[in-house]
């Protein structure tokens, strides 16, 4: 099958150091310290090793996320954890600030932004592009270039109404109600 998508915007934005050393400090003590410890009478020696193990792969998934927008779809996670959003399927599009009493924390968090239940893919504070989706999944993505992106959704938003009159494309920042 032949593949039409073109890529139109990707980016890589770093996960904060900070959090990824708070990740592989903890995992590889865990690792290490059972062989320097006596071990404890109903406490497996492999326990912590293992823990360490799922800290150590879940900072190396995590190190960046990835956005990509191709010509009809907006596709956004961390390593193998991909969302993807068509871009007719987005309502609305707005520029918000990472505020972290929304979301609690860092990463693939559910959270709240103006009474709504939001997805959030956060690797840093920052500026981020809120997404209004039509199916009812409204998500927000930290960029360095959150401006660019908008507009880059908003203008591939144009060219799909115009080419497709007949699906329902809404324009972007702009609510409808009944047609």
């Amino acid at each position: 099958m032949h593949n039409t998508s073109n890529t139109i915007f990707s980016e890589k934005v770093e996960f904060m150091r900070i959090l990824l050393l708070a990740m592989v400090i903890p995992g590889l003590l865990m690792i290490f310290l059972p062989l320097f410890l006596q071990p404890q009478e109903g406490f497996p020696k492999v326990i912590l090793p293992i823990i360490g193990i799922i800290l150590l792969l879940l900072a190396y998934a995590s190190k960046t996320l990835d956005i990509t927008l191709t010509d009809e779809q907006l596709i956004f996670g961390y390593s193998k954890m991909k969302s993807k959003v068509n871009l007719s399927d987005i309502k609305e599009t707005r520029i918000e600030d990472f505020k972290f009493r929304n979301f609690g924390g860092y990463g693939i968090r559910i959270g709240r932004m103006n009474k709504k239940k939001v997805v959030g893919y956060i690797p840093k504070g920052g500026k981020g592009l809120f997404i209004k989706n039509v199916k009812h999944k409204n998500y927000f993505i930290i960029s360095n270039r959150a401006e660019e992106l908008q507009s880059l959704i908003n203008d591939r938003i144009k060219i799909l109404k115009k080419k497709r009159p007949d699906e329902h494309v809404s324009s972007p920042g702009v609510e409808e109600t009944h047609r």
